[in-house]
């Protein structure tokens, strides 16, 4: 006895056509591969210079920029590229952290203890100012496919000064680049 199958006939060439190359669908991404990136940029007008004498931790509001993770495992590396001053009359000292708020919750990103990006510190006889461009990196890891918004915050220690991030003229300059990577 011969049994035969029949298969419905289509037509390959249109079927490769229905193909779209040019995006890899997101479940088969491998990990360790960067499943998006994100560029956040200095502000077009209203200056990009955060300033504060505050000893206690303020947000440098240029900074500000939202993130949406497509994996709930995903890891999210970021990379700040800041200008930062200090003005004083005496040793000062600049903090910078990172926090992120999540469905309205505000906690520190990344694993640094109280979220310690960056310490930076002057000894001085006198007045001075003290400029520098900084390059500061976290991994945070949000377990979260929530928008989430990222953000730096500032303090000062040591003598009254002032601590800055950012630099006006310096309008749609790069910040920050946040990319997230599969796990």
């Amino acid at each position: 006895m011969t049994v035969r199958a029949h298969k419905p006939e289509f037509n390959f060439r249109e079927k490769l056509k229905e193909l779209d190359y040019s995006q890899l669908p997101y479940e088969k991404i491998a990990p360790g591969a960067v499943v998006q990136t994100v560029f956040a940029f200095a502000p077009v007008s209203g200056g990009s210079e955060n300033e504060t004498t505050s000893s206690s931790y303020v947000d440098a509001n240029i900074t500000k920029f939202d993130f949406t993770p497509r994996f709930i495992d995903s890891k999210i590396v970021l990379q700040w590229y800041i200008q930062t001053k200090m003005t004083d009359s005496d040793s000062s000292y600049q903090y910078i952290r990172c926090r992120k708020t999540i469905n309205g919750v505000e906690t520190d990103a990344g694993t640094g203890e109280g979220g310690q990006l960056m310490f930076q510190g002057n000894i001085g006889g006198g007045n001075h100012v003290a400029y520098g461009p900084i390059s500061i990196a976290l991994v945070d890891t949000p377990r979260t496919i929530s928008t989430i918004e990222y953000k730096l915050q500032q303090k000062r220690a040591g003598d009254s000064q002032t601590v800055r991030i950012g630099e006006n003229g310096q309008n749609n300059e790069l910040l920050c680049i946040a990319m997230e990577i599969r796990q």
